[in-house]
Formats: C-alpha cells, sequence, structure tokens
C-alpha cells in the first residue's frame, strides 16, 4: 500500500520551491527510552520544510531541533553551499511526520544548521521553512513534480 500526498500551489512553488508541513519529534529509539524511564516525551514540532533534491541529507534549524527535544547521535562533515571546504555539523536522532497524509519516517538522522558563518542573518529566517528534506528521505518514495502545472506527489510504501 502507498502512501500519496498532493498538492496543486503553483503560486507557493514560485515563490518557496515544494514546501510542505512536517513535525519533527524524537526518534523512536529515544522515545522508548522516555517509556523505560516512565518520562513524558517532548511535543513534536509542527513546521515548514523545503523538498531539495539537490541535499544529500535532511537538514532541521537549530531552534526546531532544541524545541523538540532531539537527541545528539555524532557529527558529519557537510560541504555546503557556497563553501568550498567541508564543515562538520552535528547530526541528531529524529522522526519526521508529514502532516498531509500522516506519512512517518520514524528513524532518521539529521544535521543541524549548514549555512556559511559568514553570513550576517541566518539563512532559514528569509524563508518561510525550518528544514530541508533531502535524498535520504526521498529515497523511500517517489517524487512526481509538475512545476508548469504547480502540482507535486509524494508516494511511499
Amino acid at each position: 500500500m502507498f502512501t500519496i500526498f498532493r498538492s496543486n500551489v503553483k503560486n507557493h512553488l514560485l515563490r518557496e520551491g515544494l514546501c510542505v508541513e512536517i513535525e519533527i519529534s524524537i526518534s523512536e529509539a529515544t522515545k522508548s527510552v522516555y517509556v523505560k524511564k516512565s518520562k513524558k516525551s517532548p511535543i513534536p514540532i509542527k513546521t515548514y520544510a523545503l523538498i531539495d533534491t539537490g541535499a544529500k541529507r535532511t537538514v532541521v534549524h537549530k531552534r526546531i531541533v532544541k524545541a523538540a527535544g532531539l537527541k545528539k547521535h555524532g557529527t558529519v562533515n557537510i560541504l555546503s553551499v557556497g563553501s568550498d571546504k567541508p564543515k562538520q555539523e552535528n547530526t541528531y536522532d529524529a522522526s519526521i511526520r508529514f502532516t498531509q497524509n500522516d506519512l512517518y519516517i520514524p528513524n532518521l538522522i539529521v544535521v543541524s544548521s549548514i549555512w556559511k558563518q559568514d553570513i550576517e542573518s541566518d539563512w532559514f529566517s528569509l524563508h518561510e521553512f525550518d528544514c530541508l528534506i533531502g535524498r535520504d528521505v526521498l529515497i523511500r518514495g517517489l517524487l512526481v513534480y509538475h512545476g508548469e502545472a504547480g502540482f507535486y506527489s509524494f508516494a511511499s510504501k
């Protein structure tokens, strides 16, 4: 069975790109630790994400990582746009749910903020999203993008 979401958002596609509403929360592994300790899990954070077929990994803004209570997993070297050398960034255990169709990615390693340090303003604050959905998520389904019609869909098993 495939989970599919479709959207017709021509004006938004032109202005911002393929943006979808998501909820970011702690991973299922981290949730089980909370359950074992009889502690209440942090509340998932609802935000918007840009689907970025050029991004290898999913990236989440630092303030969302903090608000969602994501657990640090490790570090990874990232080469971002406008940078000529890799930068070490933190990775976090997370789960992502697409709110349009309840498509749920339960255990995902996300990267926190990968813009150049010498940029005065926060790149994410210039846009309507706090996350980039990379190919680590897109590989789990089929993305169809029809720019002229302002239509996209994502199907996953």
